[in-house]
């Protein structure tokens, strides 16, 4: 009786180990990755253009002349343009998590191309709850949103 026990407490852990995946599935898990905070020096020493927006109604449509820009003061404040308007806010940081708030934006009337631009730009900044410094790109993300910045430099 004892050697059958054992055959099945075996057969039972076996069992128990592929269904959990592999060792290195497991420890991966149990370690995971610490976040990474991001480098207040690094966002607030450039001006940031937007190459590439994606949010939750669609992609952002750059128009030639019509930057969108975001910078980032030490102070936790944000300004920038939207396509035609300008904007400001305030941001503040938790390793790689931002809230973005009291936005406001100037209502200057625009061209639709370029006031479509800006809505759906604005749309996803106000979804964005992420920040990733990659190199010389800024990510800003959030549950519908991707938005991608290149450097440049502050005026």
């Amino acid at each position: 009786i004892s050697r059958w026990w054992r055959t099945l407490a075996l057969v039972m852990t076996v069992g128990m180990l592929s269904a959990c995946g592999s060792d290195e599935d497991v420890a991966s898990k149990d370690m995971g990755e610490e976040p990474v905070m991001v480098d207040i020096e690094e966002l607030t020493s450039s001006a940031w253009s937007l190459r590439f927006g994606g949010a939750p109604s669609g992609d952002v449509v750059l128009v030639d002349g019509f930057p969108v820009t975001i910078t980032f003061d030490a102070d936790g404040t944000i300004t920038g343009t939207a396509s035609c308007n300008g904007y400001g806010g305030t941001y503040t940081l938790d390793f790689n998590d931002i809230t973005l708030s009291d936005l406001a934006v100037q209502e200057r009337a625009c061209e639709a191309d370029v006031q479509a631009a800006e809505s759906t730009f604005i749309e996803g900044l106000l979804d964005v709850n992420g920040i990733n410094l990659l190199d010389d790109e800024l990510v800003l993300s959030g549950s519908g949103t991707e938005l991608i910045f290149g450097r440049t430099s502050v005026d």
